[in-house]
């Protein structure tokens, strides 16, 4: 097998510390996409003594190995410097720590299914999938304080490689189109030998991601914002299409919030071969990671949704940044307010239906009435409550004026919590929101939804559906890799068929977890494969729609 090299060079220029002068930080990487290997040589200089150094990511995910791990310092000194069990270290006064180390990539086979959401590393197709947290040692581990930190990442005979570092596209010569007259440029041949990325801080060093090997691979510009593909070789969707709904999500955006929307944004995109109707993505700075079922994939409604969400996290939760002591706090408005804005953007912009719309609120309202609080219905009610107080005084203030005003305020650079979205949203509009906080956010309590729904015109009305079912719900071990059964609805035709919980579920390709046909499912138990055939159940379930109101 052809031996595929990559060589990095990563030149860091660091302040890590109010008392140190400027420091360089220098990475040489080399891959081999054969091998699954990745050997790392870092000079970590301007060390404070007690500096916290954590090597990336210590192999803890599935089939990652760190390896061959050597520390010396410049000058040569006595102490021997050796990680702890998490992998971390701390430095000694030194002009310099070099640090060897080699990570080992298992490629995956068809019994261990990849979640792109776990951040997982992955070996597989002739294809590296690789989170910044892999790759790059965390500094000052232990130091709170945010630094200011410029990050070159120069690389070199890549082959193809996509990072949502931004790229430096002056050091190409890449020549990026616009798909607006329907040309989606792709790239069959090798790029330039030389590229370059950037990171401004070490937050967006540690949560960058990149692909490098043999994926598909497009890239695109919308105004002034870059934007590349890294497509997974088993993703079958259209890709020109998707890109022309991508653009139209990001032009808005654009249009909205120009003065912070990205230059450079890195799309991911795999498929999702152990659910049909999985859809999931998360966001890093200057980019998104999707993965969709086969089905989900199909359904534009779904698709849509997710895009429109994740891309609006590049704002909300990326750009602007939040306390991560009360992450849980602010979830409401991170996920929630981005599900609301995603839907606004979606409806102004024609890529869903009112009908479409109205659905995807009555399934939210089913989810509360059926399960504990979730932030993302949650917070969608609470913005919807908010811009209704501001509609019934008939003031003119919006969701998306907010976000404008938002973005120019001294507080977009403020850690974000409770208090300070609260006052970020007094300030906009002069309402004083301290009640509706105590009440709907911090404690929790339901918001008078058909209240929230009449005053938009809408109204629910009873309904009936089919809904089918095996009794199953998978989890997912990120440690192993691997699906199982998490729980089993008792009398359930799972429960009949002798299902056990715990059962290591090796699931076909593309398999449909809640449609019409029965589902024939293999097992790991005790290392031995059982072959099941689970038949599928009906049951009629009252619910709702909403629509106008009549």
């Amino acid at each position: 097998m052809k031996c595929e090299l990559f060589i990095i060079s990563v030149i860091l220029c660091a302040l890590y510390h109010p008392m140190i002068a400027l420091a360089d930080d220098a990475y040489h990487l080399e891959a081999n996409l054969s091998e699954g290997t990745l050997n790392v040589h870092a000079e970590l200089l301007g060390i404070v003594s007690d500096e916290k150094i954590c090597l990336p990511a210590f192999g803890q995910r599935y089939g990652e190995t760190l390896r061959n791990i050597r520390v010396t310092t410049q000058p040569s000194l006595d102490k021997q410097i050796t990680p702890d069990a998490s992998g971390c270290f701390h430095g000694i006064s030194a002009n310099a720590i070099i640090l060897d180390y080699e990570l080992k990539l298992k490629p995956h086979d068809m019994e261990h299914f990849w979640i792109a959401s776990e951040l997982s590393a992955i070996h597989q197709n002739g294809m590296f999938t690789i989170p910044g947290e892999s790759l790059f040692v965390e500094r000052g581990a232990d130091n709170t304080e945010t630094t200011s930190i410029k990050t070159t990442v120069r690389v070199t005979n890549a082959g193809w490689i996509v990072s949502t570092l931004p790229n430096d596209a002056s050091s190409t010569d890449i020549v990026i189109q616009n798909i607006a007259g329907g040309q989606l440029r792709t790239f069959d041949s090798a790029p330039p030998e030389s590229q370059s990325y950037t990171a401004t801080d070490r937050f967006e060093l540690t949560r960058s991601y990149w692909v490098f090997g043999q994926f598909k691979h497009h890239e695109v510009t919308s105004g002034n914002t870059k934007w590349q593909f890294a497509i997974a070789p088993d993703w079958h969707y259209n890709d020109a299409a998707l890109a022309r709904e991508i653009e139209a999500i990001i032009r808005y955006y654009q249009n909205l919030l120009p003065q912070k929307s990205p230059s450079h944004i890195a799309i991911y995109i795999f498929n999702a071969p152990f659910d049909a109707d999985y859809h999931h993505g998360f966001a890093r700075p200057n980019g998104i990671i999707l993965q969709l079922g086969i089905k989900a994939a199909s359904e534009s409604d779904t698709r849509r949704i997710l895009m429109a969400h994740e891309l609006f996290h590049l704002y909300n939760g990326e750009g602007l940044r939040f306390d991560t002591s009360k992450q849980e706090e602010t979830a409401w408005f991170r996920e929630g307010m981005t599900q609301y804005m995603a839907l606004r953007a979606l409806l102004s912009i024609g890529l869903i239906t009112s009908s479409q719309f109205y659905h995807w609120i009555a399934t939210s309202i089913q989810k509360q009435t059926n399960s504990h609080y979730d932030c993302y219905h949650h917070g969608f009610f609470a913005s919807l409550a908010i811009e209704q107080q501001w509609t019934l005084y008939k003031t003119g203030y919006t969701i998306e004026k907010f976000w404008q005003f938002a973005a120019n305020s001294e507080y977009w650079n403020t850690l974000q919590t409770n208090e300070t979205l609260e006052v970020l949203l007094m300030q906009y509009s002069a309402f004083d929101f301290k009640q509706f906080f105590s009440h709907y956010i911090t404690s929790h309590n339901k918001l008078p939804i058909q209240n929230l729904l009449r005053l938009s015109g809408l109204c629910l009305y009873p309904n009936q559906s089919v809904w089918y079912y095996t009794g199953i719900e998978y989890g997912f071990n990120p440690k192993t890799s691997q699906l199982y059964i998490k729980q089993i609805t008792p009398h359930s035709p799972a429960a009949q068929a002798g299902l056990r919980k715990g059962d290591i579920i090796v699931p076909e390709n593309d398999i449909r977890w809640h449609d019409a046909a029965d589902i024939n499912l293999s097992i790991l138990r005790k290392d031995k494969k059982i072959m099941l055939r689970i038949p599928v159940a009906t049951e009629v379930r009252k619910d709702m729609i909403v629509d106008k109101c009549r």
